[in-house]
């Protein structure tokens, strides 16, 4: 298991995340290399600030639940970056890093996904909710299979559950 990051280990994570992030960028205007590198960190840092301040709000508590868990403060960090805000509320937040995970992310690494974002989220939403509705928090690799092979065949005949599940992982 791993543990919820603390609003101080969520600041610390975003900031080296958003350092690292800047420093990867090409310096365009020829900024002589320190004070460029200097500028970048100070970008970050303002950005973590603005990011902290949001989680901070009182209508953001939902949010701010989520970012404890390390890898969706992750995608909050990238989804903040390449829109400058974020999701309204849980579900939508769910749904961006959902959509993030199955699909940008394996394009990015040139990894062809074996079902599109929409058709994955049915798929994977088909068995949460049995999951939810039998109160279960694991299952059998058998089991999840046969979940989810009828809602697979109803997309694509000839893809096993198998071999969703090991694109997944």
């Amino acid at each position: 298991d791993v543990r919820d990051f603390s609003p101080e280990q969520q600041k610390e994570f975003l900031e080296k995340w958003f350092v690292a992030a800047y420093l990867r960028e090409p310096n365009e205007n020829k900024t002589p290399q320190e004070k460029w590198r200097e500028q970048q960190r100070q970008r970050a840092l303002d950005r973590v600030r603005i990011i902290v301040d949001f989680l901070a709000e009182d209508e953001n508590w939902s949010i701010r639940d989520l970012a404890g868990v390390p890898m969706l403060l992750q995608v909050i960090a990238i989804l903040w970056r390449e829109r400058e805000s974020l999701p309204q509320g849980r579900a939508e937040l769910y749904q961006a890093a959902l959509k993030y995970l199955l699909d940008y992310r394996d394009r990015w690494r040139k990894i062809k996904p074996v079902l599109p974002a929409v058709q994955a989220i049915r798929v994977l939403s088909s068995v949460s909710f049995w999951m939810q509705e039998e109160s279960k928090d694991e299952v059998q690799r058998a089991e999840l299979y046969e979940r989810m092979q009828p809602v697979l065949n109803t997309m694509d005949d000839e893809l096993r559950a198998e071999r969703f599940c090991e694109n997944l992982r």
